[in-house]
């Protein structure tokens, strides 16, 4: 099964291309856990005590979507097992660099049960220019903060040797053309599915052990 994390900043087109894949069909989608989890707390709480309890527990509130983040991602794998791709609307690790953003360390339980994840290929959308603030949405971050996400989520992906492929501005069609060209790249000719084994960028197919190191897919 290949695990493919969709990540980036801001008004990035994360939402848009992950809905321009799902047509094309042959994914099983992971939503994203941070939504679920501000609704949730929104419920436990209300909203105005939400909001200040997630900016006093920063780490907890991450650490909470990183859980449910977990949760979902081996549901749907447990549910689809075998030579499927499962897209990932943001990884476990995305929730360490809005750790880093903020200056806030993250703990040895989030790191623990980041390092349990698996991800295959990781990419991360460039912001889209003109930036639009959308304030209405409750987004709160300007181009500079948006440009800084999209930074520290590629810088923490590659620091775990993910190898992130970066999707720069382009039209939503080019930008689904460029990610099949990678996935496409990571099918043996066996058919099956090259595995990423322990972050070292090397694929190996389950069915017939063939090798091959990940460069050829940048």
């Amino acid at each position: 099964m290949l695990q493919i994390v969709l990540t980036g900043g801001p008004h990035s087109g994360k939402s848009t291309l992950l809905h321009e894949l799902e047509k094309q069909g042959g994914f099983y989608l992971v939503p994203e856990a941070a939504i679920q989890v501000i609704k949730q707390l929104a419920e436990e709480m209300g909203m105005e005590e939400s909001l200040k309890w997630r900016e006093s527990n920063f780490e907890a509130f991450q650490r909470r979507i990183v859980y449910l983040q977990k949760k979902q991602e081996e549901a749907v794998t447990r549910a689809n097992a075998g030579d499927n791709k499962v897209l990932i609307d943001r990884g476990r690790w995305d929730n360490v660099a809005f750790c880093k953003l903020f200056n806030v360390t993250p703990s040895e339980e989030m790191i623990s049960l980041c390092k349990e994840a698996n991800y295959d290929l990781v990419f991360v959308l460039e912001t889209i220019k003109p930036f639009s603030s959308r304030t209405e949405t409750g987004r709160i971050e300007d181009e500079a903060q948006a440009e800084q996400v999209t930074n520290l989520l590629f810088e923490t992906y590659q620091e775990l040797g993910l190898n992130p492929i970066r999707i720069p501005q382009m039209p939503v069609k080019d930008r689904v053309l460029a990610v099949f060209k990678q996935i496409n790249g990571l099918i043996c000719t066996c058919g099956h599915t090259r595995q990423n084994h322990n972050y070292k960028g090397n694929f190996e197919c389950f069915n017939c052990g063939y090798n091959i190191c990940s460069k050829f897919t940048h």
